[in-house]
């Protein structure tokens, strides 16, 4: 198979399909899938663990999520996508490694700048061919530009409620794929609240239509509030107390 070293130009003539190949004359590593020539990239941010944990609580809270999180394992892993951009100006973005990471199939290619990688040696190798993507997204293997994007990943594991739970943070945009999140909590008022607010408003209601001087209605309402204030600390200290 003859291929062409991305860097020099010069024609390589390879004896096996394997993954990288050292040109012979500029010494430049580069890799091969499927019989052609595919230029890696790496999106060259550092993971933070602090930051991928912030954004897991901002998620909760802006969906409404008010329980205590209690934070487990914070793991990162550098996957490899497969990114094709067709001729019809299309782009396809799969995961070209078979990981345990909630949503992996739904993460979506960063605006991040993406650095051309020459050694991969310490990144995790790509186990899903080349050939099975372009088919189940049902593209000719000659039509488009193919190569192999590395993106740093955390995924993170928490309990809420004593339920646990896992998420997928993209480290290069911190946008967040969950396969599952806790319920949010029921908001209904207990009964004797209800009972409370209904007695007091009823209450100021009747005194604003039964009394007629403003002095008189003024001092009736600043006792209702009083009473409605010591009774409301009571019955939350009572409800809070085991």
């Amino acid at each position: 198979m003859n291929v062409i070293c991305p860097r020099c130009g010069a024609r390589q003539v390879l004896q096996s399909e394997t993954r990288f190949y050292s040109c012979s004359y500029c010494r430049s590593t580069f890799a091969v899938a499927g019989g052609r020539r595919v230029a890696e990239y790496l999106a060259d941010i550092r993971a933070d663990e602090r930051s991928a944990w912030s954004v897991l609580t901002d998620h909760l809270e802006q969906g409404g999520h008010r329980s205590a999180v209690q934070r487990g394992q914070c793991s990162t892993v550098v996957c490899p996508f497969w990114l094709v951009r067709t001729k019809d100006g299309g782009t396809l973005f799969r995961p070209a490694a078979a990981l345990d990471a909630p949503l992996l199939e739904s993460v979506s290619l960063p605006g991040c700048d993406l650095v051309p990688l020459t050694d991969n040696s310490s990144y995790v190798a790509p186990d899903q061919p080349l050939e099975r993507v372009l088919e189940a997204a049902r593209i000719s293997p000659g039509d488009g530009w193919v190569s192999l994007v590395h993106l740093p990943l955390q995924l993170l594991e928490y309990r809420v409620d004593g339920v646990g739970y896992r998420c997928t943070v993209v480290v290069a945009d911190w946008k967040l794929y969950a396969d599952a999140l806790p319920p949010l909590e029921s908001t209904t008022l207990p009964l004797t609240r209800i009972r409370f607010l209904a007695v007091y408003g009823a209450l100021l209601l009747v005194a604003a239509v039964t009394i007629h001087q403003h002095l008189i209605r003024g001092a009736v309402f600043a006792l209702v509030l009083v009473a409605a204030w010591l009774l409301g600390r009571r019955m939350v200290s009572a409800e809070a107390s085991p």
